[in-house]
């Protein structure tokens, strides 16, 4: 049975859950969790990897970096791996599957190269995401790209992303960032009218302030329900302009929520908004969608170009014009969109069966297998 290492940054939920299924049903492959830190600040998720075998932790010194985002204001989290290569050799992997172009990922390619050993280049990021990356970000794409056996994309996006590296075609195969779908497949609609949802970070890249600004310019009566953390006090900036614009008694700060919790506010809301400045994809899209809600999208937030077909389940717009998003909001909240209808074919689309087999095949194509279908 051969050893398959996936490296990752953390235990995010999604992750871990995708991750034990691929555990439990590709069993043609031993695969094995190397995670490079416990845990980054600005995540404020329930974490659990009880359900994981062959799991591992690496002990890095973990850096936030302010800027190289849109606005130049986001946290970069920069993971120094300490004893990365003994625990390479330990593990032993017969396939490598490195996340994205940190110094682990670097680190562990390097390894794997000098040892013949395939290594298969996973990626979220696109080339909205990464517009304001540095020359050395830059150099670890090209030599990453341009030397992997085989790659792993996130989204349409992400692909797109590798192309333009010059990733052979061939070599890619798409695993779509998604969550557990069933829990928001079951989901009883009773959304209220005017009931606006955010689900997210409180930080600049997601764009909450810009949603307030569409807010002020809406034609129909509505209101805001922010569900989530703040981060680096944009939540105290965000609040500053909705009493400038005398929104205060329209938009409520609910702080982050899970579970049950989250999935009421889902079967309430008559739309979920998603202002993103910039966002790699954005898994709460996915979540609206299996569970019919229909969805105001930023033209920035890349997953939407996988999930959304304007006007069935949603409409796209660029958050950074007030008055198009408004105008997105006001079509969504007086239009009857049928959303439901695509429940079950999100559900299929972003079901982890489908996200396992683009695991399984990108090892085929480094084991010689050639064009995927």
């Amino acid at each position: 049975m051969k050893k398959v290492l996936i490296i990752s940054n953390i235990p995010s939920p999604y992750r871990t859950a995708l991750f034990s299924y691929l555990q439990e049903t590709q069993t043609e492959y031993r695969f094995q969790i190397l995670y490079t830190s416990r845990k980054e600040s600005d995540r404020a998720w329930t974490q659990n990897t009880e359900g994981l075998k062959d799991t591992y932790f690496q002990s890095s010194r973990v850096l936030s970096v302010k800027g190289g985002e849109i606005g130049g204001t986001a946290t970069r989290f920069v993971h120094i791996p300490k004893g990365l290569s003994g625990m390479l050799t330990n593990l032993d992997p017969d396939v490598i599957i490195g996340s994205e172009y940190n110094l682990s990922a670097v680190q562990a390619f390097l390894w794997a190269k000098c040892r013949g050993i395939p290594y298969i280049n996973l990626t979220d990021g696109t080339l909205r995401s990464e517009t304001y990356i540095g020359r050395i970000q830059k150099l670890t794409r090209k030599l990453i790209i341009s030397r992997s056996d085989g790659f792993l994309a996130s989204s349409t996006k992400a692909k797109e992303k590798l192309l333009h590296w010059g990733a052979a075609e061939e070599k890619i195969a798409v695993s779509f960032l998604t969550v557990p779908t069933e829990p928001f497949l079951e989901i009883q609609r009773a959304p209220e009218p005017g009931r606006i949802l955010y689900v997210g970070r409180i930080s600049h890249e997601k764009g909450l302030d810009l949603l307030v600004e569409a807010l002020a310019k809406t034609q129909t009566p509505c209101c805001l329900r922010v569900v989530g953390n703040d981060v680096g006090g944009e939540e105290r900036l965000v609040k500053e302009k909705i009493e400038a614009l005398g929104l205060g008694d329209r938009v409520e700060f609910l702080g982050y929520r899970e579970g049950q919790a989250l999935l009421e506010e889902y079967s309430r809301a008559s739309l979920l908004a998603v202002p993103s400045r910039s966002d790699c994809f954005g898994l709460i899209l996915v979540e609206a969608g299996c569970a019919g809600v229909p969805i105001a999208a930023s033209c920035y937030a890349d997953g939407a170009y996988d999930v959304i077909e304007p006007g069935v389940n949603g409409l796209i717009a660029d958050p950074e014009k007030p008055e198009e998003f408004a105008a997105c909001l006001d079509a969504l909240l007086t239009q009857q969109l049928p959303a439901d209808s695509m429940r079950e074919a999100l559900g299929e689309k972003f079901s982890f069966r489908l996200a396992a087999h683009g695991y399984a095949q990108a090892l085929k194509i480094v084991e010689g297998g050639g064009k995927h279908g």
